[in-house]
Protein backbone atom coordinates (compact mmCIF):
# COMPACT_ATOMS: atom_id res chain seq x y z
CA UNK A 1 0.00 0.00 0.00
CA UNK A 2 0.85 3.83 -0.20
CA UNK A 3 2.94 5.35 2.52
CA UNK A 4 1.36 8.29 4.19
CA UNK A 5 2.90 11.17 5.87
CA UNK A 6 2.71 13.38 8.68
CA UNK A 7 3.62 16.48 9.83
CA UNK A 8 4.44 19.18 12.66
CA UNK A 9 4.87 22.83 12.35
CA UNK A 10 4.57 26.58 14.00
CA UNK A 11 3.78 29.48 13.04
CA UNK A 12 6.31 32.34 13.14
CA UNK A 13 5.06 33.79 16.63
CA UNK A 14 4.09 30.49 17.99
CA UNK A 15 0.52 30.40 18.21
CA UNK A 16 -0.37 27.35 16.45
CA UNK A 17 1.26 23.79 16.00
CA UNK A 18 0.17 21.98 12.98
CA UNK A 19 0.11 17.82 12.65
CA UNK A 20 -0.69 15.87 9.80
CA UNK A 21 -1.11 12.26 9.50
CA UNK A 22 -1.11 9.48 7.25
CA UNK A 23 -4.34 8.31 6.04
CA UNK A 24 -3.75 5.34 3.85
CA UNK A 25 -1.40 3.09 6.16
CA UNK A 26 -0.05 3.32 9.35
CA UNK A 27 3.02 5.06 8.73
CA UNK A 28 2.70 8.55 10.53
CA UNK A 29 6.05 11.00 11.22
CA UNK A 30 6.30 13.89 13.68
CA UNK A 31 5.39 12.39 16.93
CA UNK A 32 8.65 11.43 18.21
CA UNK A 33 10.92 14.45 20.16
CA UNK A 34 12.83 15.24 17.61
CA UNK A 35 9.88 16.82 15.68
CA UNK A 36 8.45 16.54 12.32
CA UNK A 37 11.32 18.70 10.57
CA UNK A 38 14.00 16.25 11.97
CA UNK A 39 11.93 13.09 11.58
CA UNK A 40 15.05 10.77 10.07
CA UNK A 41 11.67 8.90 8.61
CA UNK A 42 10.06 11.32 6.56
CA UNK A 43 13.16 13.26 5.40
CA UNK A 44 14.30 9.97 3.91
CA UNK A 45 11.17 9.60 2.48
CA UNK A 46 11.46 13.07 0.76
CA UNK A 47 15.42 12.33 -0.11
CA UNK A 48 13.35 8.94 -1.93
CA UNK A 49 10.92 11.03 -3.34
CA UNK A 50 8.42 9.00 -2.36
CA UNK A 51 4.66 10.36 -4.05
CA UNK A 52 2.65 9.24 -1.73
CA UNK A 53 4.70 12.32 0.31
CA UNK A 54 4.67 14.80 -2.57
CA UNK A 55 1.06 14.62 -3.84
CA UNK A 56 0.19 15.11 0.13
CA UNK A 57 2.61 18.28 0.03
CA UNK A 58 1.39 19.33 -3.09
CA UNK A 59 -2.51 19.12 -2.23
CA UNK A 60 -1.51 21.07 0.82
CA UNK A 61 0.18 23.92 -1.26
CA UNK A 62 -2.10 24.32 -3.63
CA UNK A 63 -5.55 23.91 -1.88
CA UNK A 64 -5.81 27.09 -0.61
CA UNK A 65 -6.11 31.02 -1.19
CA UNK A 66 -2.50 32.13 0.08
CA UNK A 67 -0.59 34.63 -1.86
CA UNK A 68 2.84 34.51 -1.16
CA UNK A 69 5.09 37.64 -0.54
CA UNK A 70 9.03 38.67 -1.80
CA UNK A 71 11.16 38.45 0.94
CA UNK A 72 11.35 41.80 3.30
CA UNK A 73 15.39 41.54 3.32
CA UNK A 74 17.31 39.66 1.12
CA UNK A 75 19.10 36.82 2.18
CA UNK A 76 16.41 35.82 5.00
CA UNK A 77 16.60 32.67 6.29
CA UNK A 78 12.83 32.56 6.76
CA UNK A 79 12.01 32.19 3.49
CA UNK A 80 9.09 33.44 1.82
CA UNK A 81 6.07 35.56 3.63
CA UNK A 82 2.73 34.34 2.81
CA UNK A 83 -0.49 36.38 3.39
CA UNK A 84 -4.03 34.68 3.45
CA UNK A 85 -7.81 35.82 5.40
CA UNK A 86 -7.08 32.49 7.25
CA UNK A 87 -3.33 31.49 9.61
CA UNK A 88 -4.43 27.78 9.31
CA UNK A 89 -3.76 27.76 5.76
CA UNK A 90 -0.40 30.01 6.19
CA UNK A 91 0.62 27.60 8.56
CA UNK A 92 0.07 24.78 6.18
CA UNK A 93 2.18 26.50 3.49
CA UNK A 94 4.88 27.11 5.59
CA UNK A 95 4.71 23.43 6.86
CA UNK A 96 5.16 22.20 3.25
CA UNK A 97 7.61 24.87 2.23
CA UNK A 98 9.72 23.45 4.96
CA UNK A 99 9.39 19.94 3.77
CA UNK A 100 10.85 21.14 0.11
CA UNK A 101 7.35 22.14 -1.81
CA UNK A 102 6.92 25.83 -1.53
CA UNK A 103 4.27 27.83 -3.03
CA UNK A 104 6.90 30.06 -5.25
CA UNK A 105 4.00 32.78 -7.02
CA UNK A 106 0.06 32.86 -7.36
CA UNK A 107 -0.34 35.15 -10.61
CA UNK A 108 -4.12 35.01 -11.16
CA UNK A 109 -5.23 31.18 -12.18
CA UNK A 110 -1.41 30.64 -11.91
CA UNK A 111 0.32 28.53 -9.18
CA UNK A 112 4.09 27.78 -9.33
CA UNK A 113 5.15 25.40 -6.57
CA UNK A 114 8.94 24.32 -6.04
CA UNK A 115 9.00 20.60 -5.72
CA UNK A 116 13.01 20.01 -4.41
CA UNK A 117 14.36 22.71 -6.53
CA UNK A 118 11.86 21.84 -10.03
CA UNK A 119 9.43 24.64 -10.62
CA UNK A 120 5.63 23.32 -11.38
CA UNK A 121 2.76 24.86 -12.77
CA UNK A 122 -0.65 24.97 -12.42
CA UNK A 123 -3.93 26.19 -13.25
CA UNK A 124 -6.92 27.00 -11.19
CA UNK A 125 -9.80 26.53 -12.85
CA UNK A 126 -12.65 26.99 -10.29
CA UNK A 127 -12.23 27.58 -6.28
CA UNK A 128 -14.70 26.04 -4.49
CA UNK A 129 -15.14 28.21 -1.46
CA UNK A 130 -15.26 27.15 2.49
CA UNK A 131 -18.32 27.77 3.97
CA UNK A 132 -19.85 26.75 7.35
CA UNK A 133 -22.34 24.43 5.55
CA UNK A 134 -20.01 22.72 3.22
CA UNK A 135 -17.17 22.71 5.78
CA UNK A 136 -14.51 21.74 3.25
CA UNK A 137 -13.12 23.81 0.07
CA UNK A 138 -11.84 22.45 -3.38
CA UNK A 139 -9.84 23.52 -5.86
CA UNK A 140 -9.72 22.43 -9.40
CA UNK A 141 -6.31 22.17 -10.99
CA UNK A 142 -4.67 21.42 -14.52
CA UNK A 143 -1.33 20.17 -14.30
CA UNK A 144 0.42 22.29 -16.89
CA UNK A 145 3.11 19.87 -17.71
CA UNK A 146 0.87 17.32 -18.21
CA UNK A 147 -2.39 18.48 -18.81
CA UNK A 148 -4.13 16.41 -16.25
CA UNK A 149 -7.19 18.00 -14.41
CA UNK A 150 -7.58 17.23 -10.88
CA UNK A 151 -9.59 18.03 -7.95
CA UNK A 152 -7.89 19.00 -4.49
CA UNK A 153 -10.10 18.51 -1.55
CA UNK A 154 -9.60 19.39 2.09
CA UNK A 155 -12.21 19.56 4.72
CA UNK A 156 -13.64 18.25 8.22
CA UNK A 157 -13.12 14.56 8.17
CA UNK A 158 -16.52 13.23 8.71
CA UNK A 159 -17.24 15.23 5.77
CA UNK A 160 -14.48 13.68 3.32
CA UNK A 161 -14.53 10.97 4.66
CA UNK A 162 -17.88 10.34 3.29
CA UNK A 163 -17.31 11.10 0.10
CA UNK A 164 -14.74 8.70 -0.60
CA UNK A 165 -14.70 6.51 -3.57
CA UNK A 166 -16.18 3.00 -2.37
CA UNK A 167 -14.32 -0.21 -2.72
CA UNK A 168 -10.61 1.43 -2.88
CA UNK A 169 -8.47 -1.28 -2.22
CA UNK A 170 -6.52 1.26 -0.82
CA UNK A 171 -8.24 3.01 1.78
CA UNK A 172 -9.19 1.15 4.89
CA UNK A 173 -11.90 2.84 6.54
CA UNK A 174 -11.51 1.76 9.81
CA UNK A 175 -7.65 3.08 10.08
CA UNK A 176 -8.77 6.73 8.59
CA UNK A 177 -11.09 6.80 10.99
CA UNK A 178 -8.76 5.62 13.95
CA UNK A 179 -5.89 7.97 12.82
CA UNK A 180 -8.29 11.36 12.78
CA UNK A 181 -9.65 9.84 16.76
CA UNK A 182 -6.29 9.84 17.73
CA UNK A 183 -5.39 13.23 16.67
CA UNK A 184 -8.36 14.78 18.26
CA UNK A 185 -8.15 13.25 21.68
CA UNK A 186 -4.99 15.14 21.46
CA UNK A 187 -6.94 18.14 21.53
CA UNK A 188 -6.12 18.74 17.24
CA UNK A 189 -9.12 19.75 15.47
CA UNK A 190 -8.61 16.99 12.21
CA UNK A 191 -8.67 17.75 8.58
CA UNK A 192 -9.19 15.04 5.40
CA UNK A 193 -7.03 15.62 2.34
CA UNK A 194 -8.37 13.86 -0.56
CA UNK A 195 -8.39 14.40 -4.66
CA UNK A 196 -10.10 13.34 -7.31
CA UNK A 197 -8.80 12.68 -11.14
CA UNK A 198 -11.22 14.59 -13.69
CA UNK A 199 -11.92 14.30 -17.71
CA UNK A 200 -12.49 17.00 -19.71
CA UNK A 201 -16.33 16.22 -20.76
CA UNK A 202 -17.15 15.84 -16.85
CA UNK A 203 -15.60 18.86 -15.74
CA UNK A 204 -16.96 20.73 -18.76
CA UNK A 205 -20.51 19.47 -17.99
CA UNK A 206 -20.36 20.64 -14.20
CA UNK A 207 -18.40 23.71 -14.80
CA UNK A 208 -21.85 25.22 -17.03
CA UNK A 209 -24.45 23.72 -14.15
CA UNK A 210 -22.04 25.54 -11.48
CA UNK A 211 -22.01 29.04 -13.46
CA UNK A 212 -25.67 28.55 -13.73
CA UNK A 213 -25.84 28.12 -9.95
CA UNK A 214 -23.47 30.98 -9.57
CA UNK A 215 -25.51 33.27 -11.43
CA UNK A 216 -29.05 32.52 -9.73
CA UNK A 217 -30.23 35.22 -7.50
CA UNK A 218 -30.65 32.58 -4.82
CA UNK A 219 -28.27 30.43 -5.39
CA UNK A 220 -26.29 30.01 -2.45
CA UNK A 221 -27.82 26.67 -1.78
CA UNK A 222 -27.69 25.44 -5.58
CA UNK A 223 -24.37 26.38 -5.08
CA UNK A 224 -23.26 23.91 -2.41
CA UNK A 225 -25.41 21.68 -4.52
CA UNK A 226 -23.43 21.73 -7.30
CA UNK A 227 -20.24 21.69 -5.73
CA UNK A 228 -21.04 17.88 -4.43
CA UNK A 229 -22.33 16.82 -7.64
CA UNK A 230 -18.50 16.77 -7.57
CA UNK A 231 -16.70 16.18 -4.22
CA UNK A 232 -17.30 12.31 -4.59
CA UNK A 233 -15.86 9.47 -5.44
CA UNK A 234 -12.48 10.86 -3.55
CA UNK A 235 -9.28 9.03 -2.56
CA UNK A 236 -8.09 10.07 0.94
CA UNK A 237 -4.46 11.05 0.78
CA UNK A 238 -3.69 11.90 4.42
CA UNK A 239 -5.36 13.45 7.67
CA UNK A 240 -4.17 17.10 8.56
CA UNK A 241 -4.36 18.18 12.07
CA UNK A 242 -4.91 21.69 13.95
CA UNK A 243 -3.74 22.80 17.42
CA UNK A 244 -5.14 26.14 18.72
CA UNK A 245 -2.56 26.64 21.64
CA UNK A 246 -3.94 28.70 24.44
CA UNK A 247 -2.53 32.28 25.37
CA UNK A 248 -1.22 32.13 28.67
CA UNK A 249 -2.78 32.25 32.05
CA UNK A 250 -6.29 30.51 30.28
CA UNK A 251 -6.92 27.72 32.61
CA UNK A 252 -6.18 30.15 35.76
CA UNK A 253 -8.45 32.85 34.42
CA UNK A 254 -10.88 30.12 33.58
CA UNK A 255 -10.47 28.72 37.00
CA UNK A 256 -11.20 32.14 38.99
CA UNK A 257 -14.23 32.84 36.67
CA UNK A 258 -15.73 29.64 37.58
CA UNK A 259 -15.08 30.37 41.13
CA UNK A 260 -16.48 33.40 41.36
CA UNK A 261 -19.70 31.66 40.25
CA UNK A 262 -19.70 32.35 36.55
CA UNK A 263 -21.08 30.32 34.04
CA UNK A 264 -19.11 29.34 31.07
CA UNK A 265 -20.47 28.05 27.01
CA UNK A 266 -17.70 26.81 25.06
CA UNK A 267 -19.71 27.53 21.24
CA UNK A 268 -16.97 25.71 18.90
CA UNK A 269 -17.07 24.09 15.50
CA UNK A 270 -14.71 21.83 16.61
CA UNK A 271 -16.41 17.40 16.72
CA UNK A 272 -17.11 16.39 20.08
CA UNK A 273 -13.96 14.87 20.53
CA UNK A 274 -11.65 17.89 20.16
CA UNK A 275 -13.69 20.09 21.60
CA UNK A 276 -13.69 18.23 25.01
CA UNK A 277 -9.92 17.82 24.79
CA UNK A 278 -9.39 21.64 24.61
CA UNK A 279 -12.31 22.40 27.15
CA UNK A 280 -9.86 20.35 29.11
CA UNK A 281 -6.72 22.12 28.13
CA UNK A 282 -8.59 25.56 29.30
CA UNK A 283 -10.11 24.65 32.79
CA UNK A 284 -13.75 24.31 31.51
CA UNK A 285 -13.85 20.72 31.86
CA UNK A 286 -12.04 19.60 35.44
CA UNK A 287 -10.83 15.81 35.40
CA UNK A 288 -13.87 14.84 37.57
CA UNK A 289 -16.18 16.25 35.91
CA UNK A 290 -19.50 14.77 35.03
CA UNK A 291 -20.47 14.83 31.53
CA UNK A 292 -24.30 15.45 30.54
CA UNK A 293 -24.51 14.32 26.58
CA UNK A 294 -27.43 15.74 24.74
CA UNK A 295 -27.48 14.04 21.70
CA UNK A 296 -30.03 12.47 18.53
CA UNK A 297 -31.40 11.91 15.21
CA UNK A 298 -34.60 13.19 15.78
CA UNK A 299 -36.76 15.67 18.05
CA UNK A 300 -38.20 12.98 20.45
CA UNK A 301 -34.53 11.45 20.94
CA UNK A 302 -33.35 14.82 21.77
CA UNK A 303 -36.22 15.75 23.96
CA UNK A 304 -35.71 12.22 25.76
CA UNK A 305 -32.20 13.25 25.87
CA UNK A 306 -32.64 16.52 26.95
CA UNK A 307 -35.34 14.69 30.16
CA UNK A 308 -32.29 12.43 30.84
CA UNK A 309 -30.34 15.37 31.50
CA UNK A 310 -31.92 17.10 33.60
CA UNK A 311 -32.71 13.79 35.59
CA UNK A 312 -29.26 13.33 36.14
CA UNK A 313 -28.17 17.36 36.72
CA UNK A 314 -31.04 17.32 39.41
CA UNK A 315 -29.54 14.26 41.68
CA UNK A 316 -26.06 15.76 41.12
CA UNK A 317 -24.09 17.78 44.14
CA UNK A 318 -21.96 20.31 42.00
CA UNK A 319 -20.79 21.99 44.58
CA UNK A 320 -18.06 18.66 44.76
CA UNK A 321 -18.46 17.24 41.30
CA UNK A 322 -19.02 19.64 38.40
CA UNK A 323 -21.31 19.09 36.05
CA UNK A 324 -20.93 19.92 32.43
CA UNK A 325 -23.58 19.36 29.35
CA UNK A 326 -22.05 18.38 26.12
CA UNK A 327 -24.97 19.20 23.29
CA UNK A 328 -24.25 18.09 19.33
CA UNK A 329 -24.30 20.62 16.77
CA UNK A 330 -26.95 18.86 14.38
CA UNK A 331 -29.27 19.27 17.84
CA UNK A 332 -28.81 22.85 18.43
CA UNK A 333 -31.66 23.60 15.50
CA UNK A 334 -34.58 21.67 17.30
CA UNK A 335 -33.40 22.41 20.76
CA UNK A 336 -33.68 26.36 19.93
CA UNK A 337 -37.15 25.93 17.91
CA UNK A 338 -38.55 23.21 20.07
CA UNK A 339 -37.25 22.74 23.58
CA UNK A 340 -35.92 25.85 24.66
CA UNK A 341 -37.04 25.97 27.98
CA UNK A 342 -36.05 22.38 28.72
CA UNK A 343 -32.85 23.12 27.40
CA UNK A 344 -32.63 26.14 29.61
CA UNK A 345 -33.41 24.42 32.93
CA UNK A 346 -30.68 21.77 32.17
CA UNK A 347 -27.90 24.68 31.54
CA UNK A 348 -29.04 26.55 34.47
CA UNK A 349 -28.42 23.08 36.47
CA UNK A 350 -24.53 22.61 35.42
CA UNK A 351 -21.75 24.62 35.67
CA UNK A 352 -20.26 24.72 32.23
CA UNK A 353 -21.69 23.96 28.78
CA UNK A 354 -19.90 22.75 25.59
CA UNK A 355 -22.08 23.09 22.21
CA UNK A 356 -19.77 21.16 19.67
CA UNK A 357 -20.13 21.34 15.38
CA UNK A 358 -21.92 24.49 15.82
CA UNK A 359 -21.90 26.86 12.69
CA UNK A 360 -21.58 30.44 12.78
CA UNK A 361 -25.46 30.89 12.91
CA UNK A 362 -25.91 28.44 15.17
CA UNK A 363 -24.03 30.74 17.63
CA UNK A 364 -25.80 33.46 17.60
CA UNK A 365 -28.79 31.28 18.19
CA UNK A 366 -27.15 29.97 21.19
CA UNK A 367 -25.52 33.01 22.62
CA UNK A 368 -29.47 34.78 22.42
CA UNK A 369 -30.42 31.74 24.36
CA UNK A 370 -27.37 31.84 27.42
CA UNK A 371 -28.74 34.90 27.77
CA UNK A 372 -31.94 33.97 28.70
CA UNK A 373 -31.59 30.98 30.48
CA UNK A 374 -29.44 34.20 32.54
CA UNK A 375 -32.77 36.31 32.83
CA UNK A 376 -30.75 39.02 31.27
CA UNK A 377 -30.16 40.63 28.21
CA UNK A 378 -26.52 41.12 26.71
CA UNK A 379 -25.66 45.05 27.59
CA UNK A 380 -21.57 44.38 26.55
CA UNK A 381 -19.73 42.24 24.21
CA UNK A 382 -15.76 41.51 24.63
CA UNK A 383 -13.46 40.77 21.60
CA UNK A 384 -10.16 39.34 21.33
CA UNK A 385 -7.92 40.40 18.82
CA UNK A 386 -6.28 37.42 17.88
CA UNK A 387 -5.28 36.02 14.73
CA UNK A 388 -8.64 34.19 13.65
CA UNK A 389 -9.45 37.90 12.62
CA UNK A 390 -11.08 41.12 13.94
CA UNK A 391 -14.49 41.47 13.13
CA UNK A 392 -15.35 40.28 16.39
CA UNK A 393 -12.77 42.63 17.96
CA UNK A 394 -14.11 45.77 15.55
CA UNK A 395 -17.98 44.66 17.02
CA UNK A 396 -17.01 44.66 20.76
CA UNK A 397 -17.72 47.06 23.16
CA UNK A 398 -14.40 46.23 24.60
CA UNK A 399 -11.50 44.95 22.93
CA UNK A 400 -8.31 43.60 24.06
CA UNK A 401 -5.56 40.96 22.91
CA UNK A 402 -4.97 38.53 25.84
CA UNK A 403 -8.17 36.15 27.12
CA UNK A 404 -6.81 37.22 31.33
CA UNK A 405 -7.62 40.65 30.39
CA UNK A 406 -10.97 39.19 31.13
CA UNK A 407 -10.54 38.29 35.00
CA UNK A 408 -10.07 41.63 35.64
CA UNK A 409 -12.68 43.39 33.28
CA UNK A 410 -15.23 41.41 34.82
CA UNK A 411 -13.82 40.45 38.88
CA UNK A 412 -12.55 44.10 38.99
CA UNK A 413 -13.43 46.58 37.05
CA UNK A 414 -17.14 45.12 36.44
CA UNK A 415 -17.90 44.81 40.11
CA UNK A 416 -16.87 48.16 40.54
CA UNK A 417 -18.51 49.73 37.92
CA UNK A 418 -22.06 47.87 39.35
CA UNK A 419 -21.26 49.05 42.78
CA UNK A 420 -20.91 52.78 42.19
CA UNK A 421 -23.66 52.68 39.40
CA UNK A 422 -26.60 51.34 42.14
CA UNK A 423 -25.28 53.69 44.89
CA UNK A 424 -24.73 56.74 42.39
CA UNK A 425 -28.13 56.38 41.19
CA UNK A 426 -30.21 55.68 44.34
CA UNK A 427 -27.98 58.49 45.96
CA UNK A 428 -29.03 61.12 43.43
CA UNK A 429 -32.94 60.35 43.98
CA UNK A 430 -31.82 60.14 47.70
CA UNK A 431 -30.36 64.10 47.68
CA UNK A 432 -33.39 65.26 45.18
CA UNK A 433 -36.06 63.69 47.67
CA UNK A 434 -34.43 65.71 50.60
CA UNK A 435 -34.84 68.71 48.84
CA UNK A 436 -38.40 67.86 47.91
CA UNK A 437 -39.62 66.66 50.98
CA UNK A 438 -38.59 69.33 53.00
CA UNK A 439 -40.71 71.64 50.38
CA UNK A 440 -43.72 69.48 50.61
CA UNK A 441 -43.37 70.08 54.72
CA UNK A 442 -43.00 73.37 54.76
CA UNK A 443 -45.95 73.75 52.17
CA UNK A 444 -48.23 72.16 54.89
CA UNK A 445 -46.90 74.47 57.69
CA UNK A 446 -47.48 77.45 55.05
CA UNK A 447 -51.08 76.21 54.83
CA UNK A 448 -50.26 75.80 50.92
CA UNK A 449 -49.68 79.51 50.58
CA UNK A 450 -47.58 78.51 47.17
CA UNK A 451 -44.65 80.27 48.48
CA UNK A 452 -41.19 78.80 48.17
CA UNK A 453 -39.06 77.76 51.53
CA UNK A 454 -36.03 77.89 49.24
CA UNK A 455 -34.53 80.62 46.75
CA UNK A 456 -34.70 79.99 43.15
CA UNK A 457 -30.46 80.70 43.32
CA UNK A 458 -30.74 77.92 45.74
CA UNK A 459 -32.77 75.58 44.00
CA UNK A 460 -30.09 76.04 41.08
CA UNK A 461 -27.36 75.83 42.74
CA UNK A 462 -28.22 72.50 44.83
CA UNK A 463 -27.85 70.24 41.95
CA UNK A 464 -24.99 72.21 39.81
CA UNK A 465 -23.00 73.31 42.63
CA UNK A 466 -23.40 71.78 46.65
CA UNK A 467 -24.25 68.15 45.53
CA UNK A 468 -22.17 67.80 42.43
CA UNK A 469 -18.94 68.02 43.79
CA UNK A 470 -19.43 64.26 46.18
CA UNK A 471 -20.82 62.66 43.27
CA UNK A 472 -18.06 63.66 41.34
CA UNK A 473 -16.03 62.51 43.76
CA UNK A 474 -17.29 59.11 44.10
CA UNK A 475 -16.50 57.86 41.33
CA UNK A 476 -12.77 57.15 42.40
CA UNK A 477 -14.41 55.13 44.93
CA UNK A 478 -12.94 51.62 45.47
CA UNK A 479 -14.63 50.08 48.72
CA UNK A 480 -11.90 47.04 48.54
CA UNK A 481 -8.71 46.23 47.13
CA UNK A 482 -8.03 44.09 43.89
CA UNK A 483 -6.73 41.13 45.19
CA UNK A 484 -10.11 40.67 47.62
CA UNK A 485 -12.45 41.31 44.41
CA UNK A 486 -12.06 37.83 43.31
CA UNK A 487 -13.70 36.05 46.16
CA UNK A 488 -17.07 34.41 44.96
CA UNK A 489 -18.49 36.79 47.75
CA UNK A 490 -17.81 40.09 46.28
CA UNK A 491 -18.95 39.45 42.93
CA UNK A 492 -21.92 37.48 44.02
CA UNK A 493 -23.70 41.03 44.88
CA UNK A 494 -23.81 41.56 41.64
CA UNK A 495 -25.74 38.40 40.73
CA UNK A 496 -27.77 38.38 43.56
CA UNK A 497 -29.02 42.23 42.84
CA UNK A 498 -27.72 43.19 46.42
CA UNK A 499 -27.37 46.67 45.61
CA UNK A 500 -30.33 47.71 43.76
CA UNK A 501 -33.43 46.08 44.47
CA UNK A 502 -36.80 46.78 45.83
CA UNK A 503 -35.51 46.51 49.53
CA UNK A 504 -32.62 49.23 48.75
CA UNK A 505 -34.74 51.21 47.03
CA UNK A 506 -37.34 51.91 49.85
CA UNK A 507 -34.33 52.58 52.30
CA UNK A 508 -33.85 55.52 50.15
CA UNK A 509 -36.84 56.94 50.26
CA UNK A 510 -37.41 56.30 54.15
CA UNK A 511 -33.94 57.81 54.40
CA UNK A 512 -35.08 61.15 52.77
CA UNK A 513 -38.53 61.12 54.25
CA UNK A 514 -37.38 60.73 57.50
CA UNK A 515 -33.89 63.28 57.06
CA UNK A 516 -36.47 65.56 55.90
CA UNK A 517 -38.40 65.46 58.61
CA UNK A 518 -35.91 66.00 61.38
CA UNK A 519 -34.44 68.87 59.24
CA UNK A 520 -37.42 70.91 58.78
CA UNK A 521 -37.80 70.42 62.42
CA UNK A 522 -34.80 71.83 63.26
CA UNK A 523 -35.04 74.50 60.87
CA UNK A 524 -38.38 75.56 61.65
CA UNK A 525 -38.47 76.00 65.52
CA UNK A 526 -36.82 78.52 66.76
CA UNK A 527 -35.96 79.36 70.54
CA UNK A 528 -39.03 81.05 72.08
CA UNK A 529 -38.65 84.93 71.81
CA UNK A 530 -36.89 84.26 68.64
CA UNK A 531 -38.45 85.53 65.37
CA UNK A 532 -37.23 83.62 62.13
CA UNK A 533 -38.12 84.80 59.15
CA UNK A 534 -39.12 82.58 56.03
CA UNK A 535 -35.68 83.34 54.42
CA UNK A 536 -33.74 82.33 57.29
CA UNK A 537 -35.31 79.00 57.67
CA UNK A 538 -34.94 78.24 53.69
CA UNK A 539 -31.05 79.28 54.55
CA UNK A 540 -31.14 77.01 57.85
CA UNK A 541 -33.15 74.34 55.98
CA UNK A 542 -30.62 74.44 52.90
CA UNK A 543 -27.61 74.40 54.66
CA UNK A 544 -28.70 71.51 57.23
CA UNK A 545 -29.22 69.37 54.04
CA UNK A 546 -26.31 69.85 51.95
CA UNK A 547 -24.24 68.70 54.78
CA UNK A 548 -26.74 66.06 56.03
CA UNK A 549 -26.12 64.52 52.08
CA UNK A 550 -22.77 65.05 52.70
CA UNK A 551 -22.34 63.08 55.83
CA UNK A 552 -24.82 60.22 53.97
CA UNK A 553 -22.08 59.85 51.26
CA UNK A 554 -19.26 60.08 53.63
CA UNK A 555 -20.72 57.27 55.86
CA UNK A 556 -22.07 54.86 52.97
CA UNK A 557 -19.16 56.16 50.35
CA UNK A 558 -16.53 54.95 52.24
CA UNK A 559 -13.04 57.02 51.38
CA UNK A 560 -14.52 59.99 49.16
CA UNK A 561 -16.65 61.11 51.34
CA UNK A 562 -13.73 62.68 53.16
CA UNK A 563 -13.00 64.88 49.65
CA UNK A 564 -16.78 65.17 49.31
CA UNK A 565 -17.39 66.63 53.03
CA UNK A 566 -14.83 69.44 52.24
CA UNK A 567 -15.57 70.06 48.79
CA UNK A 568 -19.32 71.42 50.11
CA UNK A 569 -17.95 73.41 52.99
CA UNK A 570 -16.39 75.91 50.12
CA UNK A 571 -19.63 76.80 49.04
CA UNK A 572 -21.16 76.94 51.85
Amino acid sequence: GRTGHGGETQETHGARRRDAGDARGTAAYGHGPEGLMNDPLLRGELREGNPAVEEFLRICAVCNTVVPAEREAEGSSEGNNFWASSPDEVAIVKATAQLGVTLVERSGSEVQLRVNGSVQRYEVLDVLEFTSERRCMSVIVRDLQTGRLSLYTKGADDVVLARLVQGDPMVDGAVNCLQAIVYAESGLRTLCVAMRRLDEGLYKEWSCKYAEARAAVHGVGAVAATCALLERELQLQGVLAIEDRLQEAVPETVEMLQRAGIALWMLTGDKRSTALNIAKAAGILPSQSTLLHVQGGTEKEIELSLHDALAEAETQDTSNTPVVMVVEGSCLDAIVEEQPHLFSQVALLVDAVVCCRVTPSQKARISELACQCGQREAHVGVGLSGCEGLQAARAADFSFAKFHCLQRLLLIHGRSAYQRTCFISQFCFYKSLLLSFTQILYAFSSAFSGSSLFSSFTIMAYNVVYTSFPVLGYLFNKDLQDSTMTWKMTWNMGRADSALNDNTAQSWLSSALLHAIVLFSIATNSPEGLQVDQETQGITSASCIVWVQSLVLLIEGDRPGNIATALDVMPI
